[in-house]
């Protein structure tokens, strides 16, 4: 079974954001806000981010804007 949504970073991103693992931050782009839990993930390149889409929790597609070839985000600790 697929878990909760959560907010894939590199473990150095996250010591940049000052959150630790597993704690909700808040993650906005220009369209919108969503809070979500943070997750240290080797596997993601550090700068970038990975939220797995159709989970339970925050609606990660408000945050997208579908013209746009990549989406920015900002991830601050709360």
């Amino acid at each position: 079974m697929a878990g909760a949504a959560a907010i894939h970073l590199h473990p150095l991103d996250l010591e940049r954001v000052g959150a630790p693992d597993g704690a909700e931050v808040k993650v906005s782009s220009a369209r919108a806000s969503v809070v979500l839990p943070i997750t240290a993930d080797r596997a993601v390149l550090r700068g970038t981010a990975w939220v797995p889409f159709g989970l339970a929790g925050a609606n990660i597609g408000d945050l997208i804007d579908s013209s746009a070839p990549v989406t920015d985000v900002r991830v601050e600790s709360l």
